[in-house]
């Protein structure tokens, strides 16, 4: 009798033990899928911010971004300013400042350069793979490539895509190079590698365009008659 008792003893806590670490990961699970959607409402807003930011053209960061800085640059600025009328954004910033109060271990902000850095690279990398697919539906397509020197005095060489989809002409900028060289042979070297790199092939390019430089629009060694040779 008191081994049958000992053994439904056993049985019981065992169950209530298995309960206990049941209803603990239940909770546990409920508490993570909770941060998960929060986490994603911040993105959300955030991913808007930068992609105002990045249509207008405007600077992202600030000179001095301290907390006690009056103006922090662009991006932090209308965090604080939508966190007046948004919920999420306003119990995002009041937990920070609670964390950084008590000197406890600080959640993610989202609100770092490198978050910031991070979100432009995935939307620029989102916004080229809708041109590739475009450029691809299109099959032709035309370049426009010219050479600048930005404000380091390094050259760099921009260029744009042209091509007709659904109808409708588009021009797309596609992307900024760093060149060590201006020459006839260093662009082409780097028209190669980006088109490569974007999966665009050099056969179906119907046009070039290029400034007035001899390096570019060259007959015999400029980039255009260097283009035209992998193109016949």
């Amino acid at each position: 009798m008191q081994s049958q008792s000992m053994v439904r003893w056993n049985t019981y806590k065992k169950s209530a033990l298995r309960s206990a670490f049941d209803v603990s990961d239940a909770l546990g699970k409920a508490k993570r899928d909770r941060e998960k959607q929060q986490n994603r409402e911040l993105l959300t807003r955030l991913i808007d911010i930068t992609l105002y930011l990045a249509r207008q053209g405007k600077a992202f960061r600030g000179d001095d971004e301290s907390d006690t800085s009056r103006n922090q640059g662009n991006f932090l600025e209308l965090v604080k300013m939508f966190s007046q009328y948004d919920s999420v954004l306003k119990l995002h910033l009041e937990n920070l400042k609670c964390q950084k109060i008590g000197k406890n271990r600080c959640q993610v902000s989202l609100l770092s350069n490198r978050t910031q850095n991070d979100l432009i690279k995935a939307l620029a990398t989102f916004t080229k793979r809708e041109i590739r697919k475009e450029i691809e539906e299109a099959t032709i397509y035309s370049v426009l490539i010219d050479e600048t020197t930005d404000v380091s005095h390094c050259e760099q060489v921009s260029i744009v895509v042209r091509y007709v989809y659904q109808m409708e002409i588009k021009e797309r900028f596609l992307q900024v190079c760093n060149v060590a060289k201006t020459t006839g042979e260093e662009m082409e070297k780097t028209v190669l590698d980006l088109l490569k790199n974007n999966n665009l092939q050099i056969e179906n390019m119907r046009g070039q365009g290029y400034d007035g430089a001899a390096n570019m629009s060259g007959q015999y060694k400029g980039l255009q008659s260097r283009i035209l040779q992998h193109n016949n």
